[in-house]
């Protein structure tokens, strides 16, 4: 029953929005996500993550809980910054977000893939399960993204927020939200979103971060 509503509530959501993302002038109008099909064994693609829950600690739980809404802030954490202090870079960053959602949405109501604690019921989740499909992972197509966009403010902190990136989407797995399968999907859709965003609409690098050829 849980998968029926959830397909019938994207369906509704992708007709609604359509191509809602054709007409920024941040993406081609024509653009189209190039990820694999999931796996279609969702039971046995879901029990590796029985063993993830061993990952589940006190502190583990914390920051699954805390980047369960929205990781956002412990990016610009990783960058060393503050996002009202940058407020330019904080639009074009949520600008970003916002195309990755649409496209993340409209992925999902394609491939519209059963949840692991649907495919498994003895599975427990740490926080809600999202009333939206599996495949792609939502929050490491975002995490990835966001990492990827704060690296070109701030080339110094590349590794750390991709580290951070990384963290939150095998954080969904040990929560029993996402396959690992979902989380590679999510890391590959953002780097396809990336490489089609207009350099206009992509951050540049903070002017302490310019790099000034030595004089001769």
């Amino acid at each position: 029953m849980q998968k029926i509503i959830a397909s019938i509530a994207l369906t509704a959501f992708a007709a609604i929005s359509g191509n809602s993302y054709a007409g920024s002038k941040c993406i081609p109008d024509n653009f189209q996500a190039n990820i694999q099909p999931a796996p279609s064994d969702d039971w046995a693609d879901a029990q590796r993550l029985h063993l993830m829950q061993e990952l589940r600690s006190a502190d583990r739980i914390k920051n699954i809980q805390e980047e369960n809404h929205d990781p956002t802030p412990k990016f610009w954490i990783a960058a060393g910054l503050q996002a009202k202090s940058h407020p330019d870079l904080e639009r074009k960053i949520t600008k970003i977000q916002k195309i990755a959602e649409k496209i993340t949405l409209d992925l999902k109501a394609k491939h519209s893939r059963t949840r692991p604690s649907v495919a498994d019921n003895s599975l427990t989740t740490v926080v809600p399960v999202p009333w939206h499909a599996s495949y792609p992972s939502g929050h490491a197509t975002q995490s990835m993204l966001t990492a990827l966009a704060l690296s070109a403010a701030v080339p110094g902190a590349k590794d750390q927020l991709k580290a951070l990136a990384i963290d939150v989407a095998h954080g969904r797995e040990i929560a029993g939200l996402h396959y690992a399968s979902d989380t590679q999907a999510g890391f590959e859709l953002a780097q396809q979103i990336w490489r089609a965003i207009d350099n206009d609409c992509k951050p540049e690098a903070l002017p302490q971060y310019h790099h000034t050829p030595e004089a001769k």
